[in-house]
C-alpha cells in the first residue's frame, strides 16, 4: 500500500504515528522532517514552503513505487505539508514497513533523499533579523519532467 498526501500547513505527528502498527511487518521505520530554529548559524523565525500540490503528489507517488518495487514494502506513507510551518513542527512524514529492518532503512533513506532531489516544494526562511531567503530546492524544469 502506498499513501501519499501534500497538504496546507503542519501535519498531524500524533495521527501519523497511529499507522506505526503494521501486523505484517517485522520493521517500521518512520522518519520526521521537523522546521529548526537555526540554519547556517542564523536564527529561523518562521519557514514557509512553496509547491505545485498535485504534481508534487505525483511526484511522491513515483519515488514511493519506485521503493517499493526495490525493496518489497509492504507499506509506503509519505505526507509533506506546505505553507507556514511553525519551528517545531513537522513538514516531512515517511513511514516504511517491511519484513527486515535494513530494507526498511534503505528504502527510507531512499525515499527521503530523492523527495529533496526531486519534488517541486521549496523553502524560505524568515530569520530574527527580517530577512527571508529561499533555499536551494528542486529545479523546477526538473520537476516537471514527469507524467501522472
Amino acid at each position: 500500500m502506498i499513501d501519499v498526501v501534500v497538504q496546507h500547513g503542519a501535519l498531524n505527528l500524533e495521527a501519523l504515528r497511529k499507522r506505526e502498527n503494521c501486523m505484517s511487518a517485522g520493521a517500521v521505520v518512520t522518519f520526521c522532517g521537523v522546521v529548526r530554529n537555526l540554519n547556517n548559524n542564523r536564527a529561523v523565525v518562521a519557514l514557509d514552503y512553496d509547491c505545485a500540490p498535485t504534481l508534487a503528489e505525483n511526484c511522491l507517488y513515483q519515488i514511493a513505487t519506485e521503493a517499493q518495487q526495490q525493496w518489497g514494502t509492504q507499506e509506503i506513507a509519505v505526507h509533506h505539508g506546505y505553507g507556514s510551518i511553525g519551528i517545531g513542527e513537522t513538514s516531512v512524514f515517511i513511514l516504511v514497513a517491511t519484513a527486515k529492518r535494513d530494507a526498511a532503512f534503505e528504502a527510507c533513506r531512499y525515499l527521503i533523499e530523492e523527495i529533496k532531489k526531486r519534488v517541486p516544494v521549496w523553502k524560505r526562511e524568515i530569520y530574527a533579523d527580517g530577512e527571508p531567503s529561499w533555499l536551494e530546492g528542486t529545479p523546477l524544469p526538473y520537476a516537471f519532467k514527469y507524467t501522472p
